[in-house]
């Protein structure tokens, strides 16, 4: 796919780099890297891109070619309240930039966040049937119908490709089909032509989304104060590498229009506090057995993976 990009492997190339990128009031974020984000993970690619119209430069940072004090400058872009950095679900690229160098991004824009958010004004409301439809991925319709009041506060969110397809985001096909081929990239260090064109694609993607959101009016006043709470999330406590519940395609609660409640409860999957609101009535006065409506729903979806998995093995022998 012909795009256009610029590969940084030494300090040297950070200079006209660094100078384009300071000059934006908006940039776009995106990282890669080897289990990235989790214990024992490394962050190997940061990926960057201006908003000039019409005229883009993207970026393309090798993290362990220039090492911490060379990136420096880049860091410091990440964590300038001046600049916005513009991101498609960066919790695993927040993870891996805090818990390896320290950093913690400042005036974030996620644009996963604003997917979800515009679904109401797009005529998906909450409990509807079409917001409830996505969870069937998860979890199946029965347990839906007997708990519908919890899952009504779930959200399922979308991958990049998939929401630039739900809102007729006007891209190349290539761009979503080298989108599609991640993951049969083999990552490699230094990065092969094949993985650098991929991290270019997913700049180029996030950029398209984020002028269509903007276009339409879905990025409101409220998205970076969320947007921080979301991608920080795990600046705490980085997942280990076998946690697969912390690693799952449904919204976090009390994430979007947080409540305020003194009543908290401690969920014993995500080990979050939460209103009271986002647990089941019977499990509010167990706090062994305490799991909010996602956990509950990965719970399940793993239980049904697990069960399908025992089947096929079964049938193999």
């Amino acid at each position: 796919m012909d795009i256009d990009f610029t590969y940084c492997d030494k300090e040297i190339d950070l200079l006209e780099a660094t100078k384009s990128l300071q000059a934006c009031p908006i940039v776009f974020l995106d990282c890669e890297g080897e289990d990235m984000g989790v214990q024992s993970g490394h962050l190997w690619l940061i990926s960057l891109g201006t908003a000039s119209p019409g005229s883009q430069q993207i970026y393309l940072f090798d993290v362990l070619a220039i090492g911490t004090e060379g990136l420096k400058p880049i860091f410091d872009i990440l964590a300038s309240n001046q600049i916005q950095k513009v991101v498609f679900d960066g919790r695993m690229d927040q993870s891996a930039l805090y818990h390896e160098y320290g950093v913690t991004m400042q005036n974030v824009l996620d644009l996963q966040l604003a997917d979800v958010k515009s679904r109401p004004r797009r005529g998906e409301k909450r409990g509807s049937k079409e917001q409830l439809d996505r969870l069937l991925r998860y979890i199946p319709r029965s347990e839906i119908d007997a708990n519908r009041t919890l899952y009504q506060k779930v959200q399922r969110l979308l991958g990049l490709g998939e929401a630039v397809r739900e809102h007729k985001v006007r891209v190349n096909e290539v761009a979503l089909a080298t989108k599609a081929s991640g993951r049969d990239i083999e990552w490699t260090n230094p990065p092969s032509r094949e993985l650098l064109i991929y991290a270019a694609n997913d700049i180029r993607l996030i950029t398209s989304l984020w002028s269509h959101l903007a276009q339409a009016g879905y990025l409101d006043k409220r998205l970076t104060v969320e947007s921080s709470r979301y991608v920080t999330m795990w600046n705490g406590r980085q997942p280990a590498q076998g946690e697969i519940g912390k690693r799952h395609g449904l919204l976090p609660l009390n994430i979007l229009d947080p409540v305020s409640d003194r009543n908290t409860l401690r969920c014993t999957g995500c080990e979050r506090d939460l209103p009271e609101h986002c647990f089941l009535k019977w499990e509010q006065k167990k706090p062994n057995k305490r799991k909010c409506g996602v956990c509950r729903a990965i719970g399940i979806h793993i239980k049904i993976q697990t069960k399908i998995q025992r089947r096929k093995e079964a049938k193999q022998l």
